[in-house]
């Protein structure tokens, strides 16, 4: 094993980019009635939401990866050639949008997350080079870009939830579910909320770094638990013909 160059390690605590984490995707299918934009947007739901799931995975390994460097349980070599292999794993994700088929109105939240990763991507790309050596300026440029993506994704967020808002305004949901469709929306529904979840618990679960973490992992269980209620009684009022 090679020595460790000495750099200089700030506990910097990474923004917390949970991409997708309220994107209720798949229950699109619900709110069209022609079969073909039934199937399309079914079909953009699942697809957005695995990629999404893949993007937050590869997120937490590398935050995983940097919190046992910053430890000095890595070198910097080995953590160099982990952040390129990162960064190529990035890289054919950001690719995956593009062989999205997005219903018209979630165009331009695909378009704005494919932004913040992309944005994340440099930012990763400058935290190495600060890692290989030791330039404070590479540190400051990554942690700029790292906010660019995380206010694209806020955007992106805000965008899609318009479009689902305009769906649900122009949908018939006051229309009676089959008791089939009904519990297929449910299981969906449950699933979704379990990695929302999960999510929360990776991110910013114990062991707590101060009371102002634990405090935003607080809020954020709250707050699926709040939207997981809104989603089930929704549904359960429109059970069952």
């Amino acid at each position: 094993m090679s020595k460790k160059h000495k750099v200089k390690k700030s506990k910097s605590r990474f923004p917390i980019i949970i991409i997708g984490a309220v994107i209720i995707g798949i229950i699109v299918f619900y709110f069209y009635s022609a079969d073909q934009a039934k199937i399309r947007g079914s079909v953009f739901g699942t697809e957005i939401q695995m990629l999404q799931e893949d993007i937050a995975f590869e997120q937490n390994r590398f935050i995983s990866t940097i919190a046992q460097w910053e430890e000095g349980n890595i070198t910097n070599e080995e953590m160099a050639s982990i952040g390129e292999s990162h960064l190529e794993e990035f890289s054919k994700l950001l690719g995956k949008y593009d062989e999205l088929q997005p219903p018209d109105a979630f165009s331009p939240s695909v378009r704005l997350f494919k932004l913040s990763l992309e944005y994340q991507i440099e930012s990763h790309e400058h935290r190495l080079g600060w890692i290989k050596n030791g330039d404070e300026l590479e540190l400051i440029r990554s942690q700029e870009l790292t906010q660019l993506s995380f206010e694209a994704e806020q955007t992106g967020l805000k965008s899609f939830n318009d479009a689902k808002k305009g769906l649900v305004k122009t949908a018939p949901l006051n229309q009676k579910l089959t008791r089939e469709e009904h519990d297929k929306a449910k299981s969906l529904v449950l699933d979704l909320y379990k990695y929302q979840e999960a999510a929360c618990i990776t991110q910013l679960g114990a062991p707590f770094e101060n009371m102002e973490q634990k405090s935003d992992y607080e809020d954020c269980i709250k707050l699926v638990e709040k939207n997981k209620e809104l989603e089930i009684k929704s549904l359960e009022g429109r059970c069952c013909v």
